[in-house]
């Protein structure tokens, strides 16, 4: 994959971050998110998660791109230590939303945003994996 492309990824993950995360709540906030899981949660009779789990996908899900974007940007990133990168960004939102009167930090919030960007880590890594061995012709090691 191109670099550019690994650079454009990491880099609108990034600023989607921080907009989301700091700056003023979009129309609706977290709502808008919730309305739609509670719908779609409605739709195929599962249970109507509840605010905080809307607010944990949503952090989860916001951090993927991250970590898919740091594992294109290095061609063979170290897991663990992208990972901790990936606390460290988060821990950073953290403390600047400590000082903004219109958010709250929260522990909860590290360890989701940092789960989220760990799958984009991985999502990529094991895509690697399996790309290389079909090019070798042997099936993925799991």
């Amino acid at each position: 994959m191109p670099r550019r492309t690994a650079v454009l990824v990491l880099g609108a993950g990034l600023v989607a971050v921080a907009l989301l995360t700091l700056g003023p709540l979009p129309l609706g906030g977290l709502s808008g998110f919730h309305r739609l899981l509670r719908l779609g949660a409605t739709t195929i009779g599962a249970p109507v998660p509840s605010r905080a789990m809307a607010e944990a996908a949503a952090n989860v899900l916001l951090f993927v791109p991250v970590g898919a974007g740091l594992a294109l940007f290095r061609r063979r990133p170290r897991f663990w230590v992208a990972v901790l990168l990936l606390a460290s960004i988060s821990v950073g939102i953290e403390v600047v939303q400590s000082a903004l009167p219109a958010r709250t930090p929260s522990l909860r919030d590290i360890a989701t945003n940092t789960t989220g960007g760990a799958l984009g880590l991985l999502v990529v890594l094991l895509g690697r994996r399996v790309a290389r061995a079909r090019r070798v012709g042997q099936p993925p090691a799991a």
